[in-house]
């Protein structure tokens, strides 16, 4: 089974803007400049920018749109700083500190974005719709949706006619991955505005999430027609051939991928030396199974960043360099900060030390992996039980009982609510494998250390389910193999270690019929019937014979298998017959 999972690389930049529509014609954010901003067209918006605030440095609207900018780079002391100039401009302007208040979210200071939110409602006395909506943005970006939505509903109620209320509205569902609201709402948008590209945009990822690749190529398609230099448009809609294409094989396929690389280099030129651009066109080959185009981008980008090392990584595991793939992952771990780690990093990492057999390793890395998965609410990797689970189905099937005795350890150390009796029982059953393999290579120091690690696992599971004959049985078959293989053992002391194991399995199905008893339990009974003659016949394995009472475990044993005595494992059932037809006692 191959676990190697290939990560999942965000090609589209995740951050959710602030809308902004017009207030008064002197106050109001420039839709004009927030619509290029969003659609990423971040030159020709600084530029604007820049020569509203060459006419008039303290102009408030113009320090916001321009934090507003430095927000979609991600420069966020950068945003943080502009917004204060723009409360110092106009103090009583809703819209910096609602920017300040994003600012403040993105670098970890949420008693400050909480006052700064307190201010923007504050200033907001006249409950301005689209004042409203920024604000309700902001709620969404800082993940406080009850307040973006209550703050929604009641701008659609002061008017239920603007678009953008609708499409703040789709992207904070979409934020919360409530994709069928979400897409009623762009709908809904996309009704009142026919030409809200952004709602068009939004919409056809929905449709990709869900598979829909008809329709959100109609919806693509449209974006461009309208605006042929929509760089984010040929950006998803590359995406869009990606995902539909790794569906595919053979010519289908490779069209696909063809046709997902024209648009993705269509982007690219659209951005020009934009550094992410640049990072998602790598990304993009990287999806496409193109790993050394993917290497040979990252080389010309000279900035080194968290997305270049990890794809540096990640390319060089799929290439099968896993030496270069684990020191290219360690210098990203070195690098990023760990709010900045996907679970999929971890995943890598662990699957790269599973390759190389360092078991230790890997789980340490699964169990982060799985723990970031479930801070982020990824449904796919949280729940470290189900990796351990996969592990030890692989190493199970693989007849790898070293490996597969490793992962049940760590699923039950790790099982939430407590291991169950399937999962003593499953690492019982491994370690007595595992030991039988090292009793059979003569180390027998090991062999019995396993075997007891075997005899604590089946012994949780006689304490959890006493009537259960199997692990009865198994517990005392442990017990006899510790006896075989160390003289020092509390079992050595016994004649019959297993004797009272055994005895509980012929009191659970001795006087049962064999008519309808399953192969299983006939397999325990005449291996429990075998065992008890002997333990009975020569009960302190001496030459002290008792014949009478071994004779009803013998008679079971020859019930069930009537030449149980010409069988290799009947030879000492052979050896009572006749001793006792000698007239043994």
């Amino acid at each position: 089974m191959k676990l190697s999972f290939k990560p999942l690389i965000a090609l589209a930049c995740g951050l959710l803007f602030l809308s902004s529509a017009t207030v008064l014609a002197q106050k109001a954010p420039s839709d004009k400049i927030i619509r290029m901003i969003n659609l990423e067209e971040y030159k020709a918006a600084a530029a604007e920018i820049n020569q509203q605030l060459s006419t008039n440095p303290s102009n408030a609207t113009a320090l916001y749109e321009k934090g507003y900018l430095y927000m979609a780079e991600e420069k966020y002391d950068a945003a943080r700083d502009i917004f204060r100039e723009g409360i110092k401009a106009a103090k009583k302007y809703p819209y910096n500190h609602i920017g300040l208040a994003t600012a403040y979210h993105k670098l970890g200071l949420l008693e400050d974005r909480d006052n700064s939110i307190a201010q923007a409602i504050k200033m907001n006395k006249s409950e301005d719709v689209f004042v409203m909506i920024a604000l309700a943005d902001a709620y969404t970006l800082t993940e406080q949706y009850g307040d973006s939505k209550t703050t929604l509903y009641k701008a659609r109620i002061i008017n239920s006619n603007e678009p953008k209320v609708h499409k703040a509205l789709g992207d904070m569902n979409f934020a919360k991955k409530v994709y069928q609201s979400a897409q009623e709402d762009y709908e809904a948008a996309l009704e009142l505005e026919p030409t809200m590209i952004g709602a068009m945009l939004n919409l056809a990822k929905i449709y990709i999430i869900q598979k829909k690749y008809q329709e959100a190529l109609i919806l693509l398609n449209k974006a461009i027609k309208l605006d042929s230099s929509l760089a984010p448009a040929y950006r998803e809609r590359g995406e869009l051939y990606l995902k539909a294409g790794s569906g595919q094989a053979g010519a289908e396929k490779k069209e696909y991928f063809q046709k997902a690389r024209d648009d993705y280099k269509k982007y690219l030129e659209l951005e020009g030396n934009d550094i992410r651009a640049k990072l998602r066109y790598a990304s993009f080959l990287y999806l496409s199974e193109n790993y050394q185009e993917c290497l040979n981008e990252l080389e010309k980008i000279d900035t080194v960043t968290l997305v270049s090392q990890r794809l540096r990584g990640y390319c060089a595991m799929e290439m099968g360099d896993l030496e270069k793939a684990k020191a290219e992952m360690q210098k990203y771990f070195d690098m990023a900060p760990p709010e900045k780690v996907l679970a999929e990093d971890y995943q890598t990492m662990a699957n790269l030390y599973l390759k190389e057999k360092d078991d230790e390793k890997a789980a340490e890395y699964f169990i982060l992996m799985a723990a970031k998965a479930a801070e982020k609410g990824n449904d796919n990797l949280s729940g470290i039980e189900k990796q351990f689970e996969t592990l030890v189905n692989r190493f199970k099937k693989e007849k790898d009982a070293a490996r597969e005795v490793f992962y049940w350890e760590q699923l039950i150390e790790n099982r939430s609510g407590g291991a169950s009796t399937v999962d003593y029982y499953g690492l019982g059953m491994a370690a007595r494998k595992l030991a039988s393999e090292i009793e059979a290579e003569k180390d027998m120091t090991s062999a019995a250390a396993t075997y007891v690690k075997a005899k604590l696992a089946m012994a949780q599971v006689v304490e959890l389910t006493p009537d259960y004959a199997p692990a009865q049985f198994w517990l005392g078959y442990i017990k006899e193999q510790i006896k075989n293989t160390d003289s020092t053992s509390e079992e050595s002391a016994k004649p019959w270690p297993g004797l009272a194991e055994y005895e509980k399995v012929w009191e659970l199905l001795g006087s049962q019929s064999l008519e309808g008893m399953n192969n299983g339990d006939k397999y325990y009974l005449a291996n429990t019937s075998l065992y008890l003659s002997l333990a009975k016949f020569i009960p302190n394995r001496d030459d002290n014979y008792n014949c009478e009472a071994a004779q009803p475990f013998i008679a079971k044993a020859q019930e069930i298998d009537p030449d149980i005595a010409t069988r290799s494992h009947g030879e000492a059932i052979k050896t009572i017959l006749e001793t006792c037809e000698g007239g043994g006692k």
